[in-house]
């Protein structure tokens, strides 16, 4: 090993810093020269300076296996992350397996600052980035102004690319990230604890942008407690690929564009324990493109923003439930709630809206869809187009008026058909009411109820 100013080989015991080591770095030549030091297995430890430690050059492991890298603290002792790229360096964070895999890798206490004032013309530099590693942990993390600030080709805080599987962050900050704060490619992950201020694009990102085009997708991931302040231009966490078996907990987003964005073609996305405050732009969840099988609960919004909408389900997503929406919006702009996908199976269960009147409606309906348990109370009433067909409302509280222009649209219980019959002809669910027209010559107009073998008995 080389630079023993900075490299020791033994035991270390400080107040701070205890244990095994086989690297102890004190200086940021020993950090930069690192790669060509460690070996599998080995356990290297980096003492926390007076000031962040000025790296040079671009850090690069390919090839490692079992490493552990553990800093002392993410901040140097002036309170700035431990690490800093050099003014005019152009490099980003630590990258591990690029070029060759490693697997089983650790990193504790990470602490970088991208510099971006101070940076040239290159683009993603990331403040940690993994390509190909079977086993990655990133525990406790403070990244800050990594380079540059553009949507795509920007410098996002925490970048996994596909190749990487079984992977842990947890415990961090980003703080005003060039791109997104965490861009997701790989497959089975675990996101906990994770805090971003002033953000640019999405807090969490399930898709990875490579240099070369392709957008690498997130699959098999877990997030939890997880909160995002201030996102300039996008979604907090937002998965607009073919991201798949997707699982929030506890996410939450103050002064962003939006909370939860499914759309792509992903499938199986789950999110429970959303709350949007003060968001800027539109609904707390956009559920979009070809997202299926969806499931939400338990989301509460408020804001004092003018709202276009306030809960939206588009495109041809399929399959989509959302079950607990409390959401409050003084001051809505143009729907409240909005349900205009092609596709099926809409279920909006235990769901309240509240708040000023929208200039349009409470509740738009442009495809079939189950209401349970739900309350209206904006006042301006609920609209239901000739795109529906055989929507039910069950429980159903609407301050405003419905505008039914679907077919076999059934609310609390009851229907309203019109045919050349001498009894209801549509399908309902036993027990449903129905105020029959007979169209042809009168005889049947009457008040009827569904028995349970499919029949219908006048009632009035």
């Amino acid at each position: 090993m080389t630079d023993n100013s900075s490299l020791e080989i033994g035991r270390v015991e400080t107040d701070e810093l205890t244990g095994d080591w086989d690297i102890l770095t004190t200086s940021a030549s020993g950090i930069g020269s690192l790669p060509s030091n460690v070996s599998d297995g080995d356990v290297v430890r980096v003492k926390r300076p007076d000031t962040p430690y000025i790296v040079t050059s671009q850090i690069k492991f390919d090839g490692v296996d079992g490493l552990t890298i553990e800093f002392e603290s993410p901040l140097a002792k002036d309170g700035n992350p431990i690490m800093k790229a050099a003014d005019g360096a152009d490099i980003g964070g630590f990258i591990f397996g690029e070029t060759t895999a490693c697997s089983d890798i650790t990193v504790k206490n990470y602490g970088w600052d991208g510099n971006r004032p101070n940076q040239g013309t290159a683009t993603r530099l990331h403040g940690i980035t993994t390509y190909q590693v079977d086993g990655f942990t990133l525990d406790e993390y403070d990244i800050r102004r990594t380079s540059p600030q553009e949507h795509g080709s920007g410098g996002s805080g925490i970048t996994i690319y596909a190749g990487t599987t079984d992977y842990t962050i947890r415990d961090g900050y980003i703080e005003d990230p060039g791109d997104r704060g965490i861009q997701l490619g790989g497959d089975e992950g675990h996101i906990h604890g994770y805090k971003l201020q002033t953000g640019y694009d999405r807090a969490i990102a399930g898709d990875a942008q490579r240099p070369d085009g392709p957008t690498d997708k997130a699959s098999h991931v877990v997030i939890s407690d997880c909160i995002a302040y201030d996102i300039t231009d996008g979604t907090a966490f937002g998965f607009t690929q073919a991201s798949d078996n997707i699982s929030m907990n506890n996410v939450t987003s103050v002064r962003c564009q939006r909370t939860v964005r499914f759309a792509g073609n992903g499938n199986n996305l789950r999110a429970s324990g959303i709350h949007a405050y003060e968001h800027t732009s539109s609904s707390p969840v956009y559920i979009l493109g070809d997202a299926t099988n969806v499931y939400i609960s338990d989301v509460t919004g408020y804001s004092t923003t003018e709202m276009t909408h306030c809960l939206w389900i588009a495109e041809n997503a399929d399959d989509v439930t959302i079950n607990g929406a409390d959401l409050h919006y003084p001051n809505i702009g143009f729907r409240g709630i909005t349900v205009s996908t092609s596709g099926t199976n809409i279920k909006l269960k235990n769901v309240t809206l509240r708040g000023g009147t929208p200039n349009s409606d409470d509740l738009h309906l442009d495809t079939s869809a189950i209401i349970e348990n739900s309350h209206f109370e904006c006042g301006t009433g609920i609209n239901i187009t000739a795109n529906s067909a055989d929507t039910e409302f069950i429980d159903v509280r609407n301050a405003g008026s419905y505008t039914d222009n679907g077919t076999g649209t059934i609310i609390n219980g009851e229907a309203i058909e019109s045919a050349a019959a001498e009894t209801p002809q549509g399908s309902y669910p036993i027990g449903t009411f129905v105020d029959f027209t007979d169209s042809g010559d009168g005889s049947g107009t009457g008040y009827y109820r569904q028995k349970r073998d499919g029949s219908f008995v006048q009632v009035a």
